[in-house]
């Protein structure tokens, strides 16, 4: 699934995207290649801060 969304990211133009991931999700996108750029606050726990990520096409 992830080679589709980067060929189709490419087909569209899109040069970097950003990721609101799951804690437990963020060495998936780190082994694939996103960069982590800060947090961001979770929409459903208000107390809790997400991994939110970077990928460069």
């Amino acid at each position: 699934m992830w080679k589709f969304v980067i060929e189709q990211a490419k087909e569209l133009g899109i040069k970097s995207f950003t990721i609101d991931s799951d804690p437990n999700a963020k060495g998936y996108y780190l082994n694939m290649g996103a960069k982590l750029i800060g947090e961001t606050p979770s929409t459903v726990f208000k107390d809790r801060l997400l991994p939110l990520l970077k990928y460069d096409v």
